[in-house]
């Protein structure tokens, strides 16, 4: 897992939940240096988890360098900010689900299990 945000509590617990749940994770609180890691190192992740604001690049930037890039490699939206994207316009944008803040484990559990579940 790939997670982003700009706020580093917001890392570390993420990163905490999720390697409770059994995954590998990878943490930035830039978007920019998402992008970087997914063009150096994409073929390594399953999904990216990415935060909708953040001050250099955000959330929806992050998903067009992942389509760009890894076009089959889901991209799971976060906010705080329900009013500031429908689920039409994330799934426009190339976004598979959205989770709003703040998201408990189960949230993040349901979530990656639709989306990394295999036959």
């Amino acid at each position: 897992v790939l997670f982003v945000d700009d706020e580093r509590r917001v890392c570390e617990t993420s990163q905490q939940l999720l390697e409770s749940l059994g995954y590998r994770v990878q943490a930035f609180t830039s978007g920019a240096e998402a992008i970087s890691e997914i063009e150096a190192r994409g073929e390594e992740y399953d999904v990216v988890i990415t935060d909708l604001r953040m001050p250099d690049v955000g959330g929806l930037q992050v998903t067009e360098a992942v389509r760009s890039r890894r076009r089959g490699l889901p991209v799971v939206l976060t906010t705080a900010y329900a009013d500031c994207i429908s689920p039409e316009q994330a799934r426009a944008a190339g976004v598979a689900e959205m989770i709003l803040k703040p998201f408990r484990k189960s949230d993040l559990s349901r979530v990656l299990h639709g989306l990394l579940r295999t036959p």
